[in-house]
């Protein structure tokens, strides 16, 4: 196992390892490159309007499919995204209206599903903001009005190849809906599958090439661990959790110029007290190559005490 291995755990990062860290300070979750939308109502009201745009997307064809997001946070009132969310969302909803005598099953079927996305609006704060798992009790509701949309048209149909299209058409989706199906499970072979099909779809989320670089990390592959885990800081600079870990391992490799270039990057307001504590332990270490520890814990002792 390679020294980073040591050092990563799931998303939700570790505290710090290094013996004589008097701070042992506790990460926040800075994963998330759209943690602004938890202190800006508006961001949070249109950032949301763009994943349930996604999320109808997702419904209607579901052909990419990744086991995680980053969504993009939107702040403008006349962003394309959440408008065409909008319109969607209220096109289904009078869709329902519609529906109500003349296919009732079509029309709870279609409030179904809007109502049971509800909980994962952003009323109630999310830690993450998107994800296909919210779509298991809304998609009962799509398949339902899909279903009784189908039995109607076929109802209505007045020639025997009208009914036979109307058929056709059901087993068709159907059909595409099981090959998907089969071609998804794929993704779940291994957790490093499933996280490179993401990537594959959509390289831009720090939080996968943070669990690839675990995975390689425990794999004993540092080097593809330090790549994957520069690729989330080059994503989202902020993530503490992957510029702490990648600064342990170079440190680790005895790499302190990198590990003080990795640390002195921090962006301004993200400094922890572990931050500063590995950036001073490496700077001390590289003119001190020999000396113990302790010593070290000595004088940043000494210097808490000062303030």
């Amino acid at each position: 196992m390679s020294r980073l291995a040591s050092g990563l755990g799931v998303v939700r990062p570790p505290v710090a390892e290094i013996a004589g860290d008097p701070g042992r300070a506790r990460l926040k979750p800075d994963f998330m490159p759209w943690r602004e939308v938890y202190e800006n109502p508006k961001a949070m009201f249109l950032t949301m309007s763009g994943v349930f745009g996604q999320y109808l997307r997702l419904l209607v064809f579901p052909l990419r499919l990744q086991g995680d997001y980053s969504p993009p946070v939107l702040k403008s009132w006349i962003d394309a995204r959440a408008l065409a969310s909008w319109a969607g969302w209220l096109l289904l909803a009078a869709a329902a209206w519609a529906l109500r005598r003349s296919v009732p099953a079509a029309s709870f079927g279609l409030a179904w599903t809007g109502a049971t996305l509800l909980p994962v609006c952003g009323l109630v704060s999310l830690l993450n903001l998107q994800a296909e798992r919210y779509l298991y009790v809304p998609s009962a509701g799509a398949c339902i009005a899909a279903g009784a949309l189908l039995e109607e048209f076929r109802r209505r149909a007045k020639t025997r190849g009208a009914r036979v299209w109307v058929v056709g058409s059901a087993a068709a989706l159907v059909a595409a809906g099981a090959a998907r199906t089969v071609a998804r499970n794929r993704d779940f072979a291994s957790e490093e599958l499933f996280l490179r099909a993401t990537d594959a779809i959509d390289p831009s989320i720090p939080r996968v090439h943070f669990n690839l670089a675990r995975l390689r990390a425990f794999a004993g592959d540092s080097v593809g661990a330090e790549a994957e885990l520069r690729k989330a800081l080059s994503i989202w600079p902020q993530f503490s959790a992957a510029r702490l870990i990648l600064a342990r391992q170079l440190m680790g490799e005895a790499r302190w110029e990198g590990a003080i270039e990795v640390l002195e990057a921090t962006p301004e307001g993200e400094a922890i007290e572990e931050t500063r504590y590995l950036l001073e332990f490496s700077r001390w270490r590289r003119t001190h190559r020999d000396a113990p520890e302790s010593e070290f814990a000595r004088v940043w002792a000494e210097k808490a005490r000062k303030g």
